[in-house]
């Protein structure tokens, strides 16, 4: 095997990599977005309700008011990751929504110049 034929393939394969994502392995970059979103309000409410349940365990323990402690402190930090994902949701969604209405704009943009250029021709 030539060593410069293995140098060809091995950047053919980096420029290949390049191109698709080793996440999907598509075109999709919206995928990797979404899912990056998904895994993070994940922890964020995992995280926020095992919090909430260790410290009122540990407010329990303390003050020997088991298991109330715990269970309002769970409900507690339950309905703030929930606000928090909400919040996070909504402003994925107008992101989304404002990229969405400008690629519609540029798009008629474009489709009105090309009218123009169509007629004057």
């Amino acid at each position: 095997m030539n060593p410069d034929d293995l140098d060809d393939r091995i950047a053919k394969a980096r420029a290949a990599g390049e191109r698709h994502s080793p996440v999907s392995g598509g075109e999709d970059p919206g995928i990797e977005s979404a899912m990056s979103f998904g895994m993070r309000a994940g922890a964020q409410f995992v995280s926020a309700v095992v919090l909430g349940g260790g410290l009122g365990w540990l407010i329990d323990h303390w003050l020997k008011t088991k298991p109330f402690g715990m269970l309002i402190l769970m409900v507690l930090s339950f309905i703030a990751a929930m606000a928090n994902v909400w919040r996070s949701m909504s402003k994925a969604v107008d992101v989304a929504t404002e990229a969405a209405l400008a690629a519609e704009k540029s798009a008629a943009a474009e489709g009105s110049t090309e009218e123009a250029d169509g007629k004057s021709a």
